[in-house]
């Protein structure tokens, strides 16, 4: 609440786009999807180019299941900055909802190929190509998913059920016991996250805390 608060005075101060998308993130952490989509549509207002609103944005209307407002807006955020990997494969998540899977196999393939080193897109790709019951690219991709990240936990259980579908029981319940495992130290860690910036909050104030919030928004 003390950080909404900290976002509100500074939109007061400098109603600049970057500090309306940043607001709205952290309304979108608090499920508070129609103020996020408000701010995000006034930060577009201000800045028409400022494509993070519209991945932004994008976000917020795929949490309210309006699938293709998601899609317009990552596809305007793609026109505007072509090279932007999330709204790719942000986009490739809508269209596998709709259960789109070449699209969004398409979209995930654009984003591996600007962000080769993020993991997330081959973990989507491998879960699109499990949909399609291509189970060995489907392998491959979480595979690569999880050497990138061997803590993405959402890797270990779609490769699970690939694993299944291929009859391999064994290597299935233990990338189901890894996923148990990792999902237990990620609440350890978003607690300690937590903790953490309410100890900048009372040392330094809500402003510094926002000040660090709004130069991580625009890197």
């Amino acid at each position: 609440m003390r950080a909404l608060a900290a976002y509100t005075e500074a939109i007061r101060l400098f109603p600049a786009a970057v500090a309306y998308k940043a607001r709205a993130t952290a309304l979108l952490q608090r499920e508070d999807v129609a103020s996020a989509i408000a701010d995000c549509t006034e930060a577009i207002r201000l800045d028409p180019d400022y494509f993070p609103a519209y991945v932004t944005r994008a976000a917020a209307f795929f949490l309210s299941g309006d699938l293709e407002r998601a899609i317009a807006d990552n596809t305007e955020a793609i026109r505007l900055e072509p090279t932007y990997a999330l709204a790719y494969r942000n986009r490739g998540r809508e269209y596998g909802q709709q259960g789109k899977y070449d699209l969004a196999i398409a979209d995930y393939s654009e984003a591996i190929r600007l962000a080769p080193r993020i993991a997330d897109p081959y973990s989507d790709r491998g879960w699109a190509y499990a949909q399609k019951g291509e189970y060995d690219k489907a392998l491959a991709d979480l595979t690569e998913a999880i050497r990138l990240d061997p803590k993405l936990g959402v890797a270990y259980a779609n490769r699970a059920y690939v694993y299944r579908k291929l009859g391999d029981e064994a290597r299935a319940a233990a990338d189901d016991q890894m996923n148990r495992k990792l999902g237990q130290a990620q609440r350890k860690a978003s607690w300690m996250s937590i903790l953490l910036f309410w100890l900048i909050v009372i040392a330094c104030g809500s402003g510094l805390a926002y000040f660090l919030v709004v130069m991580a928004e625009k890197r």
